[in-house]
């Protein structure tokens, strides 16, 4: 396989900044044996005042073993004026719009680069139907995302 600008072959194949390697071994892994693949994600929230809290992320439990991040991560949420809050942060919707888009972006990006398709650039965008507001029990996402690649036409994402 000869390097291009996104595949490394010193100690591991890259594409798209994921380890390959790595990533397979830990598939592999999971395919031997499946409780391995059980993960458990955990937050801690803290109302700070009026509608701000913050949410810290310390660790997780994955590979049947408790694992802390090198950092923790922590969140602030808020609401804007117009709903009573003083912006402090995201509001909760939009941080579960972040959550469903990162979701989607770290997966179509390690499908990608297991597929040794090329990402070049990669930007959506998430809106909530106006009926998340009003009582209805369905709820529907519209979601657009942007792709370049070098990638035959019948590879890109639509």
């Amino acid at each position: 396989m000869t390097p291009t600008k996104n595949i490394e072959t010193t100690m591991s194949r890259r594409m798209n900044g994921v380890e390959l390697d790595k990533l397979m071994a830990t598939v592999n892994a999971i395919k031997a044996e499946p409780e391995l693949g059980a993960c458990r994600f955990r937050a801690r929230n803290t109302w700070m005042t009026g509608n701000h809290n913050r949410t810290s992320v310390k660790g997780f439990y994955g590979a049947k073993q408790d694992i802390d991040h090198k950092q923790t991560f922590t969140m602030d949420a808020g609401e804007p004026a117009i709903l009573a809050g003083n912006d402090e942060g995201a509001n909760p919707v939009e941080h579960l719009l972040h959550a469903l888009a990162s979701c989607l972006t770290t997966s179509m990006v390690a499908h990608a680069a297991v597929r040794g398709i090329e990402i070049e650039e990669l930007e959506s965008e998430s809106k909530p139907s106006p009926k998340m507001f009003r009582g209805s029990r369905t709820w529907r996402l519209s979601r657009r995302s942007s792709t370049r690649s070098r990638a035959a036409p019948m590879c890109r994402s639509r």
